[in-house]
């Protein structure tokens, strides 16, 4: 996969990050990685906000419907709890 797209949560606002693969930016591993990224992790985020290209349309699935980001770093800094043993 080529494109990975992350919600991100502040209390009750949600925004979409798009985190793609980039030459020389972002690998095909850092996108797989990213997939695999579990729901409540918390997560250090290095991006650009932006709204969506013209040629898709505004983002439906977040409470922030104008606005994403545009991924070029992320970093684990503690998956859900909940997953722990």
């Amino acid at each position: 996969s080529k494109i990975v797209f992350i919600v991100f949560r502040h209390q009750n606002t949600t925004v979409q990050g798009v985190l793609t693969e980039e030459p020389d930016r972002v690998s095909q591993v850092m996108v797989r990685w990213a997939e695999g990224i579990s729901r409540e992790s918390i997560v250090l985020v290095d991006g650009i906000v932006q709204r969506p290209p013209p040629d898709q349309e505004e983002v439906h699935s977040t409470t922030i419907h104008q606005y994403e980001i545009k991924i070029c770093k992320v970093r684990m800094v503690l998956q859900n709890p909940c997953l722990r043993d």
